[in-house]
């Protein structure tokens, strides 16, 4: 009875005992408060670190000793152990101060040797989200949230800026990418940081403009082995692929200037080459001419020539038989009436006949009548020096450019043309109408 009796009040004291350590741990935690924030604000910070440090992918495994120090700490701040939490603080941050750099460095160097699978526009996109929460603890007053996210974006832009640069993108990317990198850090108030990054771009491209200007220069003077004269004169194909290679390397140039005024405003400075390319093909197209000159006068036409030749004729004089129909006006309600009665074949050509009439109350003199406009025929004189009021006549037109076998080929279907009539009024003004076909 006596042992139970004892074993009761022994209990009852090791229940009391315990009550009063459970209400001594919300008095250490209220005697250090101070000590206890500090704490548990830094194991925040380091927290976000961690977060940070994501974008430059350390592995799982090396990260262990930070994860380890930092637990660690989280569970003796529990304890009221405030000792030793500070010391596994220390310990978390001495490693995250040390990787921060470490692992930002091994990160650039795999963009610098192409071992990277990120991209400029991805590590961008990167970059965007931090400085947007940069910006958002700033606007909230959180300043020293502000300044990890803030180093963290301008570190990330910096390497996608790298990162454009050893892909070998083009050149205007890398700029644009700078110069959003600028307006970033203008906004985070790095104003000489953010003159120097736009810098960059704009160097970029004055590089890439001064390249290309070199590029062409070299070629123009013959300096560069494949603009050398003797190899330019050694055929009119080697030439032609050379101008071509030169000209739109100066459409690219051009092109690089009028983006770049776009960009740097006044801030990019390219010489005018266009006269100098311009005297360099007139130099070698002018040599050539004077060869063909020479081989011509030596040898007489081939039967292709001549046929080129009088193809070329044939198309002047349908240029100049068109233009006959310039300056003329539609037939509108005049009374005359001209149209086409019927298509005729003679031998290998094709005939339009047709009529005038005169249903207007005057005569018209010199009528005149002809095709043009896609078809073409010369200008023909219907026979009459004055068509009374009244009065019809025939025409025949024969078609210049349309033979029979060609009308065959269109199914017998004139193409579509204009019927032209020339006269003059009773005052000696001169008309031309035309009805179209």
């Amino acid at each position: 009875m006596k042992v139970r009796i004892y074993l009761f009040f022994t209990l009852v004291c090791f229940l009391i005992g315990l009550q009063s350590c459970e209400k001594q741990k919300p008095d250490i935690r209220k005697k250090s408060a101070p000590a206890f924030a500090s704490i548990e604000k830094q194991l925040k910070e380091l927290d976000l670190d961690f977060q940070i440090l994501e974008k430059d992918h350390p592995s799982q495994i090396e990260t262990t000793p930070f994860r380890l120090a930092f637990n660690q700490a989280r569970q003796e701040l529990e304890a009221g152990d405030l000792a030793a939490a500070r010391l596994s603080v220390e310990s978390a941050d001495a490693w995250m101060k040390d990787a921060q750099v470490r692992y930002y460095e091994i990160h650039r160097k795999s963009i610098l040797d192409s071992k990277s699978t990120e991209t400029g526009q991805d590590l961008m996109i990167k970059t965007r989200e931090f400085f947007s929460l940069a910006e958002s603890h700033k606007q909230n007053g959180e300043m020293d949230l502000f300044k990890k996210y803030k180093k963290a974006a301008i570190e990330e832009g910096e390497l996608a800026i790298l990162a454009f640069r050893v892909s070998g993108s083009d050149v205007f990317e890398l700029a644009r990418a700078t110069k959003e990198q600028a307006d970033f850090l203008r906004e985070a108030s790095e104003l000489k940081n953010a003159q120097a990054m736009e810098d960059q771009g704009r160097a970029a491209i004055q590089e890439s403009l001064d390249q290309c200007t070199r590029e062409i220069r070299e070629c123009l003077s013959g300096k560069s082995e494949q603009c050398q004269p003797d190899k330019l004169k050694a055929g009119y194909l080697i030439f032609q692929g050379m101008e071509a290679n030169l000209l739109a390397l100066a459409d690219k140039r051009r092109e690089l200037v009028e983006a770049a005024n776009q960009l740097y405003p006044g801030k990019i400075s390219a010489p005018e080459l266009t006269k100098e390319i311009e005297s360099w093909r007139a130099e070698y197209q002018s040599y050539y001419e004077g060869l063909w000159r020479k081989l011509k006068e030596q040898a007489p036409p081939t039967e292709d020539e001549l046929k080129r030749e009088q193809e070329g004729k044939r198309l002047e004089k349908i240029k100049g038989l068109n233009k006959i129909c310039e300056g003329a006006s539609p037939l509108g309600k005049s009374g005359i009436v001209i149209e086409e009665t019927e298509v005729d074949l003679k031998g290998k050509n094709v005939m339009i006949r047709g009529r005038l009439y005169n249903g207007s109350d005057r005569s018209i003199y010199e009528p005149r009548v002809a095709v043009c406009d896609g078809v073409v025929s010369v200008l023909k004189d219907v026979g009459f020096h004055e068509l009374q009021s009244g009065m019809t006549t025939s025409f025949n037109l024969e078609i210049f450019n349309l033979t029979v076998m060609e009308l065959a080929a269109k199914t017998y279907r004139i193409p579509p043309h204009k019927l032209l009539l020339v006269y003059r009024d009773t005052e000696g003004n001169l008309h031309k109408v035309y009805r179209s076909y």
